[in-house]
């Protein structure tokens, strides 16, 4: 007998109701109906959770020869009001799934120790290959590997957070 999905696939479980549900549709939203979201959410959590995103697309959009933009939500903002409405709503939707992706992983309760083994083996061929400049690098991966419970915790508030304040209100704005 084949086992359960959660026993095959413990992460399951770390899932927030609201991501299960968005990823049985995966509608589309807008980016104006993801900004006003994001407008009205602790702004100190939401750029913790939004920064790879800021850098990514104001990024993007200063290769593409728009003016320096610096990293903000402001900048963020606008550039994602003016997207054209056809990509508009793609590029808001590759920006939910990554959100969910990376901060689901990032907050995963359920592999803590195979994290953990992964870091300590990376450390090792790090430490194996040594090269100037490398101590500095080893003692963030050693620091990381001690304290990856308590920062897993945290990203798994961080991931809540984007689940209960983000992408909740969204799949219940098209409900109406």
């Amino acid at each position: 007998m084949e086992p359960s999905l959660e026993i095959k696939y413990p992460f399951l479980t770390a899932m927030h109701p609201v991501h299960l549900e968005y990823l049985q549709d995966i509608p589309l939203f807008t980016p104006e109906q993801f900004v006003s979201i994001l407008d009205n959410v602790d702004a100190e959590k939401r750029d913790k959770v939004m920064w790879g995103n800021y850098k990514a697309l104001v990024e993007s959009m200063n290769a593409m020869g728009f003016p320096n933009q610096e990293l903000s939500y402001a900048n963020f903002r606008d550039l994602c009001l003016r997207l054209q409405p056809g990509i508009g709503v793609l590029i808001i939707g590759g920006i939910l799934q990554l959100t969910l992706h990376l901060w689901l992983s990032l907050g995963d309760l359920t592999s803590i120790e195979q994290k953990k083994s992964s870091v300590v083996e990376f450390t090792e061929h790090v430490m194996a290959d040594s090269r100037d400049g490398s101590d500095e690098f080893v003692e963030w991966l050693v620091d990381n590997v001690e304290h990856l419970a308590e920062r897993t915790a945290e990203n798994r508030q961080y991931y809540v957070f984007f689940c209960q304040k983000v992408l909740q209100p969204l799949m219940e704005s098209r409900r109406f």
